[in-house]
C-alpha cells in the first residue's frame, strides 16, 4: 500500500536510509518530520502495517531558468528484504500523480554517477538536464 508519510515514520525512513546506505543515521536527519509535515508529495509504501519504501519529495514555486513550479525528488529508499517488488516505482508514479494535480511540469532529482538510481530514475523518463550542479562548502 503506498500511503502519505507521517510524523511517527521518521525513524523507519532514517533505519531504511541507513541499511541501504551504510550510513548511521545523525540527529540531524531526524528533521525530516519537517519535509514529512509541510508536503503533500512525499509518500511511504507499507506492507504488514511496516513502513517499507519511502520517498520525499517536494515542489519548488520557481528556480533558476523556471518560472513555474519544479517537482523535486529529494530521497528514495527500499528496505533491502522488499527490493524487486516495485515499491520504488509505485512510489514515484505516486508522486508524479500528486505533480500532476499540483499543476507541476518539470522534475528534477539528483544522485551520484554510478550509483544504482541512475538506472531507477531512468526507468522513470529522467534523463541529464540542461543545468550545472554547483556546490560548495559552507564551513571552510
Amino acid at each position: 500500500m503506498i500511503r502519505a508519510l507521517r510524523y511517527e515514520d521518521v525513524k523507519a525512513i532514517a533505519a531504511i536510509d541507513e541499511a541501504n546506505t551504510k550510513h548511521a543515521a545523525e540527529r540531524k536527519d531526524m528533521d525530516l518530520w519537517r519535509l514529512i509535515g509541510e508536503s503533500t508529495t512525499s509518500f511511504g509504501a507499507e506492507a504488514d502495517g511496516k513502513l517499507v519504501g519511502f520517498i520525499l519529495a517536494d515542489v519548488r514555486p520557481w528556480e533558476f531558468g523556471a518560472r513555474d513550479p519544479v517537482g523535486w525528488i529529494i530521497a528514495v529508499g527500499v528496505d533491502p528484504a522488499f527490493k524487486g517488488h516495485k515499491l520504488g516505482r509505485r512510489m514515484a508514479e505516486r508522486v508524479i500523480e500528486e505533480f500532476r494535480r499540483l499543476g507541476v511540469e518539470h522534475m528534477s532529482t539528483l544522485v551520484e554517477p554510478g550509483s544504482e538510481l541512475v538506472r531507477y530514475f531512468d526507468s522513470l523518463g529522467f534523463k541529464p538536464g540542461p543545468r550545472l550542479v554547483l556546490e560548495r562548502r559552507v564551513r571552510l
